[in-house]
């Protein structure tokens, strides 16, 4: 969809629209949960922190004033979620995200261990490079893990993430290193 169709569609959603809301949801529904997930690394928590998400964009729509400005907008939206949730987390004390290595997907986590010499040492190489990545963006404060997942996975500019995160450009780089 190009800027130009997708602002006519926010600015029918902003006019009560229906289908409008239906096409912003289908189109934006899974970028912005997994972006969600990159952060909490619990499904069933992304998938209600993505539903949050959504029911502010329903509520809050009229209040963009540029309809062109709607995936930099629902990104905002979704990380102040998940900075919601990080603050909770920390006022009642509880651990509820799940840093548990079976909540993530592991492409050979159902080969038998005698089926392994059949898998490419690369694979396995990767494999073992992406825990190892995982674990140290794990260590990292939320606010720089979120930049640092932004800016590498999600592929956002310096410029897009400051935004979304309400800070300096300066603060950002300094976030991503």
């Amino acid at each position: 969809m190009n800027k130009n169709e997708l602002a006519e569609i926010v600015k029918s959603a902003q006019n009560g629209s229906h289908k409008a809301f239906e096409i912003l949801f289908k189109e934006f529904n899974q970028q912005i949960y997994y972006s969600i997930l990159l952060i909490v690394k619990n499904d069933g928590l992304a998938e209600d922190i993505t539903q949050e998400t959504f029911i502010t964009v329903i509520r809050k729509i009229n209040e963009l004033e540029n309809p062109e400005a709607f995936p930099s907008w629902i990104k905002k939206i979704a990380h102040s979620k998940c900075s919601d949730f990080y603050k909770k987390k920390e006022v009642i004390h509880e651990t509820t995200v799940s840093t548990d290595e079976d909540d993530d997907y592991d492409v050979f986590g159902n080969i038998e261990e005698s089926d392994r010499e059949f898998i490419p040492d690369a694979a396995l190489d990767r494999d073992d490079l992406k825990k190892i990545i995982f674990e140290i963006l794990n260590q990292l404060p939320d606010v720089q893990r979120s930049a640092i997942l932004m800016r590498y996975y999600e592929d956002l500019s310096v410029k897009e993430i400051a935004d979304i995160q309400e800070v300096s450009e300066g603060t950002v780089m300094s976030q991503i290193g």
